[in-house]
Parts: structure tokens; sequence; C-alpha cells
């Protein structure tokens, strides 16, 4: 059943996670259709990644909040760890809400963030069945909805139950982020 009441933005660093995250959020009933979704990718050639979603991160949750009580909306970043911590990235990331003096995320307010450590395609190997680790960097895939049957199979196959204990730790993080949308 599609949950299409609400409206989607999705910010993130590049091509791979947005489509990976469309084709998740799609397999667990949203509409993803693009009249209801909005993505905003860090453009190619143009900086850090991480950085862009970061220095987008204040601004898209004040724009978010200012509009929660009038729309149903779902606000997701999607931005990797590298070398860094899950808990570290949140951490930044909840800085920026303190130093614009705007207070963290609520419990009940849609707002996810998606941090695979080391990055995404961590998640895709995983989800082919590679034993993963959360410090390798993983190889790309030559095109970006070739990660789709493995999306599937995530949240079919793994997702669906309680996650195998040799799932990376920062997809734990991302089924309770989830949990926030649904």
């Amino acid at each position: 059943m599609a949950r299409c009441k609400e409206r989607i933005t999705l910010i993130c660093e590049d091509k791979q996670q947005s489509v990976f995250i469309r084709e998740y959020l799609r397999c667990c009933g949203f509409d993803i259709n693009p009249n209801k979704m909005t993505i905003d990718i860090c453009p190619q050639g143009k900086g850090s990644g991480e950085q862009y979603v970061r220095e987008k991160f204040v601004a898209e949750v004040r724009t978010f909040r200012q509009k929660a009580a009038h729309t149903n909306s779902v606000l997701i970043f999607a931005i990797d760890a590298d070398t860094k911590g899950v808990q570290a990235r949140f951490n930044e990331l909840g800085n920026l809400l303190n130093e614009a003096h705007m207070p963290e995320r609520g419990q009940s307010e849609k707002i996810a963030i998606f941090v695979p450590k080391r990055n995404i395609e961590t998640w895709i190997a995983y989800a082919q069945g590679t034993k993963v680790n959360e410090t390798d960097v993983y190889q790309k895939l030559d095109r970006e909805r070739e990660c789709k049957p493995a999306v599937k199979h995530l949240k079919d196959n793994i997702c669906s139950k309680p996650l195998p204990e040799n799932a990376p730790s920062s997809l734990f993080t991302a089924c309770e982020e989830l949990n926030r949308l649904l």
C-alpha cells in the first residue's frame, strides 16, 4: 500500500545514495513519484558530498519545520560516515542545529538521517551477500540502478526480520531511522 500522502525531500551526497534510498522507500510502500519527491544531490565536481549535505542541513530542517504543520512531509538526509563513526556524523549535524539555536530532532519529527559507514557501497555489498566491514571501500557499481535487486533483497529478506549479527552496525542505525518515517 502506497504512502501517497507524504511529500518526500531527500538530500544526499551522490546519485548512488539517491537510487538506493528511493528504491528502499519504494519497497517500503512510499510513493516515489517525481511529483511527490524532491531530490537534492551534490552536483558532480562541485566539492565534497558530505560537506554539501552538512551545508544544506539547517536550512532544510528549518523549512521542513515551517511546513510540517501544514503538510504531511518526510525529510531524509544521506551522508556517508567515511572514516568517522556514525554517531560522530549525528553529533556533527546535531551541533549544527545547536549553533543555529534550533532544537534537536524530536522523536515524532519525520526527519531521518541515513549514515552508511564507510559509504553506501558497504550496504550494497552486504545486501549482495559479501562479508563486509565498515572500514574497507567497496567497489562502485557501473550503473547506480544496478543496486535495485540488492535493495529489494535487503528489504525483503534482511531488514524484514531482526538484522543478523553480522550486519553492518550502521545498518542497524538506519533501521531505527527508517522507523521514524513509518
